[in-house]
C-alpha cells in the first residue's frame, strides 16, 4: 500500500500531532508513507530522518502552479495509490495534481475542523471523506447530503506512555503561581476563541462556596478581541484574580500543567474534537463540558466525564460535585486512563487507518441490496423504509423512532430517515448506527418534492411517520408517488391526517380506543408495543456503574426509588416525591433518582421548593439527561412514572428490563403493562399516596417476594417485549399493507 499525505500548514495544531502519531504506525505496518509538506515547517522537523519520505514543496504565491505538477510527478514517481489531503485548501492543488499525474489515485480528504473546504464541487471529486466526528460529519452531509454514503469517522488515538500521572512531579504549575496544594485549580486549553468566556459565570458562582478555586488557561494572553473581552467579562463578575494565565506550553510542560490541576472543563460549542480532552483523560483528569460540539465523541458515556445541557448554573453544579466529592474525583480519575486506553489509543487509531485504506476500494464497490418489487411474497421480508419524524429531541417518542430505525436496519431492511434538523439526537443517533438521514424542514412544496425524489431514488417500499407534521408530509407525498404510508401514534393526541393513513399504529390500547372513538376502523389500527434491548441491562459496564454508585452515595440508603423524563408538568414528578416522602416518614432511608431534562424554569424551581419545604434535599439526585440509564436503574429497586396523557412510557420496560418494578398511573398506556403482566403497582389519585407507599413497602421488605417480582420483570421484557419482537411486528406490518395496497384496498 503507498499513501501519500499532503499537509500545507506552516504551524503545528492538532491535525499535526495526529499525523506525528499516524504516519509512523502505518509504515511500521509496511505502508509506504510519503508526506508533501511546506519547507522549514514543524512537520519537516518532525519526520526528518525518519520512515516517512518528505517532499517539502512550496506551493504559494507563483509557485502555487508549478506544485501542482510536481505533486503530479511525486505521484506518479512514487506509484501512491491513495492521496490523503490534510487540509481544505489543499484539495484543489491535490485533485488537479492527480489529474495530471495520469494514475487516477484514490483521494480522500481528512475533515479535521467544523470549518472544513466549502466547495460542492471538489468535496464531490472526492472518492471517500473521513472526520474525527459525529459533528463534523454532521455537517459536512448537511453542506452535501449526497456525500453521507462517502463520510467515515475515524477517531483519534493518542500514545499513552506519553500520559502517566505517576511519572510526573507534582507543583510545577502551584509553584509558577505560589498557590497551596489544598487549593483546586478548574484548567481549560485552547486560545480564547474557544468560547473560555462562557465559564466565566459558573467560576463566580463556584466561588462563592469554594472562595479560593483558580481557573487556568493554556491560551495566548496576547492584545486581541477575544482576550480583551473576557478579561473585561472576568473583572464585571470579580473573578479577575482567579484566572491563571498559564501561556502556550510545550508537550513537557502540559504534562506538568496537567499534573497539578483537579478537574478540567470546556465551553467550546464548535469543537472539532478536542484531543486536549484526551490527554487530560489520560492524565486522570475529570472533564466536564457543554453537550455540544464535537466534544461529545469522547465525553459520551464516559465514566469520568460529564456532559451539561443546561447554563452556567448547571456548569457550576456539576463542577462542585466532583470538587466537594473527593472519593468520586478519584473515581472519575482513576477511570480517565482507562477509558481512553480502551477506545482513543494510537494502536487503535493506526488499525483503524490502516484497514480504511485498505479496504476502501473494496468498500467503494458495496452498495445496499435491492429488492425484487414485484414478488408478492417478498424473500425475508426485506423492505425499503422512508421513516419520517418531526421532532428532534430526546423524549421517548424520538428514542422509540430510534430503536424502531435500528432493529429494521439489523434485519437487513434499507431505513431512509428524513427529519427536522441538522444536528441533535435523532440525526447524531441514526447516523452513528450507519442508517442514512436526510434533513429537511417539512414546511413547503420544495419539501414535498424533495420527499418524492427521495422515494423515487431509493425506491421506498412503504412510508412511515412520526409526530404531525411529518404525518401530513407523509400523506401527501403517499398520495403523489401511490407509496402506502403508516404513521405510529406515539402521544396521546389526534389529528385529522390519521383518517388518510393506509393503517394506524399505536402503542397501547388506550390510544386504540382514541382512535376507534374518534372514526376510525379498528381494522385499520394495530397495537405495536415498543421493544427494548434487555442485553444492555443486564450486561452492565461496571465502571459506570460503580461511578454512579460514588455519586449517588447508594451505600447511604435503604431504598431507592428512580423516576426518568423529561422535566414537565404532566410527569407529575410531584407524586413521586410524595412516595419519597411517605417511605421515609415510614422508616425507609430512601432516594430518588429524578433523570431527565430541563433542569431549569419554573416548573423545576417549584420541585427544588417542594423537595426544601419537605426537608428532602439529601434524598433527591437530578442526574440530567444521560445515556447511562442502565447502570442507574441497576442501583434502583422501584421506576416510578405517575405521569398524566403517557401514550406508553418507555423508560417503564427499561426499568422492567433492569429488574425493578414498576409504579404507573391508572388510565394511563404504561398502566396496561402491569395490568398485563403483574410487574407492579398502578397509582390511584382517589386512593392518595399511602395506599401506593404500603404495597411499595410491603413487597420491598419482603424479599423473596420482592426477587420474584423483579425476576418476573426481567422475563417479561425478554420474552414478550424485546427488540427483536418489535422489528418483526413491524416487517409483518409492512408486509400486510403493501399487499393491500397493491391490490386497491387498505389495511
Amino acid at each position: 500500500m503507498k499513501i501519500l499525505f499532503v499537509n500545507n500548514f506552516r504551524g503545528r495544531g492538532g491535525g499535526e500531532e495526529f499525523l506525528r502519531d499516524l504516519l509512523p504506525g502505518l509504515a511500521q505496518k509496511g505502508v509506504k508513507v510519503g508526506l508533501v509538506c511546506r519547507p522549514n515547517t514543524p512537520l519537516v522537523e518532525l519526520f526528518s530522518g525518519s520512515a516517512v519520505e518528505l517532499y517539502p514543496l512550496d506551493r504559494s504565491g507563483i509557485h502555487a502552479v508549478a506544485s501542482i505538477f510536481t505533486i503530479a510527478k511525486i505521484i506518479r514517481n512514487g506509484k501512491y495509490e491513495i492521496v490523503s489531503i490534510q487540509r481544505g485548501h489543499d484539495i484543489i492543488q491535490a485533485w488537479a495534481a492527480s489529474l495530471f499525474s495520469l494514475r487516477k489515485p484514490i483521494l480522500i480528504y481528512t475533515a479535521q475542523v467544523p470549518e472544513f473546504f466549502k466547495s460542492r464541487f471538489f468535496l464531490k471529486r472526492m472518492n471517500a471523506i473521513t472526520t474525527i466526528s459525529r459533528y463534523i460529519a454532521g455537517k459536512i452531509t448537511r453542506f452535501v447530503p449526497s456525500l453521507s454514503e462517502k463520510v467515515s469517522i475515524l477517531y483519534y488515538g493518542i500514545d499513552l506512555k506519553n500520559f502517566s500521572r505517576e511519572t510526573i512531579a507534582p507543583g510545577w504549575l502551584r509553584n509558577r503561581f505560589c498557590i497551596s496544594a489544598d487549593t483546586k485549580i478548574i484548567a481549560t486549553v485552547g486560545d480564547l476563541w474557544k468560547n473560555q468566556i462562557e465559564f466565566l459565570p459558573a467560576l463566580a458562582h463556584i466561588r462563592q462556596t469554594m472562595p479560593e478555586t483558580r481557573f487556568a488557561l493554556v491560551a495566548d494572553e496576547s492584545n486581541s478581541p477575544d482576550v480583551k473581552k473576557f478579561k473585561q467579562r472576568a473583572d464585571e463578575l470579580g473573578v479577575q484574580n482567579a484566572i491563571l494565565w498559564a501561556g502556550r506550553l510545550s508537550k513537557e510542560d502540559m504534562l506538568r500543567f496537567y499534573r497539578d490541576v483537579d478537574i478540567a472543563v470546556t465551553t467550546h460549542r464548535n469543537e472539532g474534537f478536542g484531543i486536549w480532552v484526551l490527554e487530560a483523560l489520560a492524565m486522570g483528569i475529570p472533564v466536564i463540558g457543554v453537550h455540544a460540539g464535537g466534544i461529545r465523541d469522547s465525553l459520551e458515556d464516559c465514566p469520568a466525564g460529564i456532559l451539561v445541557d443546561g447554563d452556567s448554573a448547571h456548569m457550576a453544579r456539576a463542577v462542585l460535585h466532583v470538587l466537594t466529592d473527593g472519593s468520586l474525583q478519584r473515581t472519575m480519575g482513576d477511570a480517565g486512563p482507562k477509558w481512553v486506553a480502551e477506545r482513543f489509543n494510537r494502536p487503535r487509531m493506526v488499525e483503524d487507518y490502516y484497514e480504511f485504506f485498505g479496504k476502501f476500494i473494496d468498500n467503494q464497490k458495496r452498495s445496499y441490496p435491492r429488492f425484487a418489487k414485484g414478488n408478492m411474497q417478498f424473500q425475508k421480508q426485506c423492505f425499503t423504509i422512508l421513516m419520517m419524524i418531526s421532532k428532534n429531541d430526546k423524549y421517548g417518542a424520538q428514542r422509540v423512532f430510534v430503536d424502531q430505525a435500528s432493529i429494521l436496519h439489523s434485519m437487513g431492511n434499507q431505513v431512509v430517515i428524513v427529519g427536522r434538523g441538522e444536528r441533535g439526537y435523532i440525526p447524531e443517533t441514526v447516523k452513528s448506527k450507519g442508517i442514512k438521514y436526510f434533513h429537511c424542514n417539512m414546511s413547503g412544496f420544495r419539501d414535498i418534492f424533495f420527499l418524492k425524489r427521495l422515494v423515487r431514488d431509493y425506491q421506498v417500499d412503504i412510508i412511515h411517520t412520526a409526530l404531525d407534521r411529518a404525518d401530513y408530509l407523509g400523506i401527501l407525498v403517499s398520495w403523489l408517488t401511490n407509496i402506502p404510508c403508516v404513521s405510529t401514534m406515539n402521544v396521546r393526541r389526534y389529528h385529522t391526517g390519521y383518517r388518510f393513513m393506509n393503517a394506524m399504529v399505536t402503542v397501547s390500547n388506550v390510544q386504540k380506543n382514541l382512535l376507534i372513538q374518534k372514526g376510525i376502523p379498528s381494522d385499520r389500527i394495530q397495537v405495536v408495543r415498543p421493544g427494548i434491548n434487555s442485553e444492555r441491562y443486564t450486561k452492565l459496564i461496571p465502571r459506570k456503574q460503580e461511578v454512579w454508585k460514588k455519586r449517588l452515595n447508594i451505600k447511604e440508603y435503604s431504598l431507592v426509588l428512580c423516576h426518568i423524563s423529561s422535566i414537565i408538568p404532566q410527569k407529575s414528578h410531584s407524586v413521586s416525591i410524595d412516595i419519597l416522602e411517605y417511605c421515609k416518614e415510614k422508616g425507609e432511608y430512601p432516594l430518588l433518582v429524578i433523570a431527565g431534562d430541563p433542569m431549569h424554569g419554573e416548573y423545576y424551581e417549584s420541585l427544588i421548593a417542594k423537595i426544601q419545604k419537605a426537608g428532602l434535599e439529601k434524598h433527591v439526585y437530578f442526574t440530567g439527561w444521560t445515556t447511562e440509564l442502565p447502570e442507574i436503574l441497576s442501583l434502583g429497586n422501584f421506576t416510578l412514572l405517575p405521569s398524566v396523557h403517557e401514550a406508553f412510557g418507555i423508560v417503564l420496560l427499561e426499568g422492567m428490563a433492569a429488574g425493578t418494578p414498576i409504579i404507573a398511573r391508572e388510565g394511563e398506556g404504561g398502566a396496561e403493562l402491569i395490568e398485563d403482566y403483574h410487574t407492579g403497582f398502578l397509582y390511584r389519585p382517589e386512593e392518595g399516596i399511602g395506599a401506593l407507599g404500603d404495597k411499595i413497602l410491603a413487597v420491598w421488605r419482603n424479599k423473596n417476594q420482592y426477587s420474584e417480582l423483579s425476576r418476573k420483570c426481567r422475563a417479561t421484557v425478554r420474552d414478550n417485549l424485546s427488540i427483536q419482537k418489535f422489528g418483526e411486528q413491524l416487517v409483518d406490518l409492512y408486509a400486510t399493507i403493501i399487499k393491500q395496497k397493491q391490490r386497491g384496498a387498505r389495511l
